[in-house]
């Protein structure tokens, strides 16, 4: 039998399983059992080494020992995969010395006596291992230095993905998932090199450094789901302070990251507790985004409803202002970013920034003529420099109707710069021929004491000089509201409860069989546009979806203080079947599943099924019929909207 032995290609041989050799020159090798048996699960022989009496010689730093077989066995080495384990035959019980190969530092091949030649193996603790063989153990000694290098560059590698877990959790602790994400990212490569090393061995460090690298593939698997929502809740954050602070296009391209964030952890989540919390996560802000897409248009109105509650011209006046900067944002929003990200009916907005920039620089004259006014009679008797503040803020309330009327009414300009003119006349000293007609603003004041617009007395300064009074939070004069008129006396004021009040036909309302026969006309986008005015004379604010095909519902509508939101559909089934349960269920379902709606309704110019009707009770769903749709339509007087409906929804 060979001194070396190669077992790489023969991993059966006889010396692994037997204690002694048989032939004509065979005898024992060891006394208790063969080499083979002490092969542990996880190793794969490489090499047998061995020889008669030489044994093995250690040598530390300070001690020397040797260890011989006694006389009829032998010292074996074995190679694995793992180790090198040296094996004594002794009358005694053999004895036995091993080495891991991660702990050699170097090996090498040295001449020894009477033709042989010495394996050297020194390790880590600064011993050198000598076991000298017949023949050139040169094959054993490269095989042994690249397992070790494997083995130590594949555990050095395990090891700095521990420690890139470990600094990626330490982030996640101070609230840095970016810092987080950047600990881990190069950890899968990290993983799959040690792999690779260990493949470089044999399956069985390979399955060692599996096993080990795909406990840690959770962890990093771990992380990556906390940094994301982590991240997630961050910019979620980010998009309703920017929402809230009315940057919309901010808090829309917020929203879209949140939501990828999220759903990237929920990804990665799978059958685990964080799975519930982020689905609830991606419901809650889905929701907000959806809102989102008309809380432009719903911010907005707002301001124009507050506006129109206001009486005193100057303040009112203000508040149309921000309603008309806000509907030409909206205009901004939706021409200038994705259409999925907002959604408005541009014409209604275009008819709403008018009406509010108008109602806004009608405001601004009537604060300005009552200044004026409030001027006139202090100067008429005496007061200059007191009346010179009434007509500071005249001018000051004329120029901004004057700014507002260039930017969209320039047919307003020549009137407005007719009072400037005035003013102008006045500050330099002209004072008017007779005492200024009485407003409500004096009419309070008693026989011994006139006032100002504001109804202070009028023997003291109005204001400092210089200031504002708009823009250092006063009131304008007042003056009563014309009910029902709007500012410039051409159209009518946007009456929260009743909605915008279109001209059209006024000779009163038409029958109910008419209106029906309308309503059959009508196609399913002609429908919902016409549920949407009917929505928006009860008070609503609405959005219709139906013409955009991605929302599952064709109109959210929303009232203020306290915000309510309910789901609509309009489905047109006037030549079709009476309206079945099944649409009942898919809206109830519907209604559900959105976060943040209160109700839901359906309106069709159709007729509805008992079965239906039924079932709409059951889940708690409001349904329109045709005959219901005719009578609200009446009795919220607007009629001439039918009309309308029915000649747009002819032109498309």
């Amino acid at each position: 039998m060979d001194a070396i032995i190669d077992l790489t290609e023969d991993r059966d041989h006889d010396i692994l399983r037997s204690a002694s050799t048989g032939g004509l020159f065979g005898g024992t090798l060891l006394h208790d059992k063969p080499v083979g048996s002490y092969l542990k699960p996880d190793e794969r022989p490489a090499y047998v080494l061995r020889n008669k009496r030489s044994g093995l010689q250690i040598t530390g730093r300070s001690t020397e020992r040797t260890y011989e077989p006694d006389d009829g066995y032998q010292a074996l080495a074995l190679v694995t995969n793992v180790r090198l384990l040296v094996v004594l035959g002794q009358d005694s019980g053999d004895g036995q010395h091993s080495v891991r190969l991660e702990t050699v530092v170097q090996t090498g091949v040295e001449s020894g006596r009477f033709r042989t030649n010495v394996l050297t193996v020194e390790t880590l603790d600064g011993a050198t291992w000598r076991f000298p063989c017949r023949g050139d153990p040169s094959a054993a000694a490269e095989y042994i230095d690249a397992v070790a290098q494997c083995w130590v560059s594949a555990q050095r590698l395990l090891d700095d993905a521990e420690s890139q877990i470990q600094q990626a959790s330490e982030r996640l602790a101070a609230n840095e998932p970016a810092d987080a994400m950047a600990a881990v990212e190069a950890t899968p490569e990290t993983l799959e090199t040690a792999r690779t090393h260990a493949r470089d061995v044999g399956a069985i460090l390979a399955e060692q450094v599996d096993e080990r690298a795909a406990s840690l593939e959770p962890q990093v698997a771990a992380v990556h789901r906390a940094a994301y929502a982590q991240r997630g809740g961050q910019v979620h954050a980010r998009a309703q302070n920017a929402w809230q602070a009315g940057d919309y296009k901010e808090a829309a391209n917020a929203y879209d990251l949140a939501l990828a964030a999220y759903e990237t952890a929920y990804n990665e989540a799978g059958n685990t507790p964080a799975d519930s919390v982020l689905s609830r996560r991606i419901r809650g802000a889905a929701g907000e985004q959806e809102l989102l897409r008309v809380g432009p248009r719903m911010d907005a109105d707002t301001i124009r409803y507050r506006a129109a509650q206001i009486d005193r011209p100057q303040e009112a006046a203000q508040r149309w202002k921000l309603a008309f900067q806000a509907y030409r944002d909206i205009l901004e929003l939706v021409w200038g970013t994705d259409s999925s990200s907002f959604v408005a009916d541009s014409d209604r907005i275009r008819q709403r920034a008018q009406t509010s920039a108008d109602a806004a620089i009608e405001g601004f004259i009537q604060a300005g003529d009552q200044w004026l006014r409030a001027g006139d009679k202090l100067a008429i008797d005496g007061q200059r420099d007191q009346a010179k503040q009434g007509y500071e803020q005249a001018r000051s309330q004329f120029e901004r109707a004057n700014q507002l009327a260039r930017e969209v009414r320039p047919d307003r300009v020549d009137d407005i710069q007719d009072r400037l003119n005035t003013v102008s006349d006045r500050l330099d000293g002209a004072v008017p021929d007779e005492q200024p007609e009485t407003d409500r603003a004096t009419t309070d004041a008693t026989p011994e004491q006139d006032t100002d617009p504001e109804g202070r007395e009028l023997t003291g300064r109005l204001d400092e000089p210089g200031q504002d009074q708009s823009d250092s939070g006063e009131t304008g004069p007042q003056t009563e509201p014309r009910e029902g008129v709007s500012p410039d006396g051409k159209g009518s004021w946007s009456d929260p409860q009743k909605g915008d009040q279109t001209p059209g036909d006024t000779e009163g309302r038409a029958s109910a069989a008419a209106v029906r026969g309308d309503l059959t006309t009508l196609t399913g986008d002609g429908l919902s546009a016409l549920v949407a005015d009917l929505w928006e004379a009860k008070g609503w604010s609405t959005t219709v979806f139906k013409t955009t095909g991605e929302a599952v519902y064709d109109i959210l509508a929303v009232q203020q203080d306290p915000e309510y939101r309910m789901l609509l559909w309009a489905p047109d089934l006037s030549d079709r079947d009476p309206l079945g349960s099944t649409m009942i269920e898919r809206c109830a379902a519907v209604r559900d599943s959105s976060d943040g709606a209160d109700s839901a309704t359906l309106v069709t110019n159709g007729s509805i099924s008992e079965a239906a009707s039924e079932r709409a009770r059951e889940l708690d769903l409001r349904v329109l019929g045709l005959n219901e749709l005719t009578e609200q339509l009446l009795s919220e007087g607007v009629r001439d909207r039918v009309r309308t409906a029915v000649e747009q929804d002819r032109k498309r």
